[in-house]
């Protein structure tokens, strides 16, 4: 994934899902609020070849769970949500909130976007 200056934000990983779904969970709270706030998103292929390592399928399918019994309830969310709050912060802050509370991610992860964007803020980001 390669974001530019202006997306920084929507690099926040949420800690408290397994690793198997973070980066997936990512993908739609980003995309959500690059829908709110106009913004695109350019798929491009892959550069690179993955050779896989030996691991367990089952391993997989439980570290998983979340993507084959929440995502399509979070997909439905996510394209409904909107935000007139008049900030990025503001919206980001208010969207991960709005996912807390219907149990995609914890409370940590309320806790450690609301550090990021205050620093963020602290040191002058737009």
């Amino acid at each position: 994934t390669l974001h530019t200056k202006d997306s920084l934000w929507a690099t926040l990983l949420p800690i408290t899902v397994k690793g198997r779904v973070t980066d997936i969970w990512r993908s739609y709270f980003a995309e959500c609020l690059f829908r709110d706030l106009d913004l695109g998103v350019v798929f491009v292929p892959p550069r690179i070849t993955q050779y896989r390592n030996a691991h367990s399928l089952i391993g997989d399918m439980n570290a998983e769970g979340d993507l084959y019994f929440k995502a399509e309830r979070l997909s439905e969310f996510v394209s409904k949500w909107k935000s007139s709050l008049p900030s990025v912060p503001a919206r980001m802050e208010a969207l991960w909130i709005d996912l807390y509370k219907r149990g995609y991610i914890e409370e940590d992860d309320v806790k450690m976007v609301q550090l990021l964007l205050g620093a963020l803020v602290q040191i002058g980001y737009h």
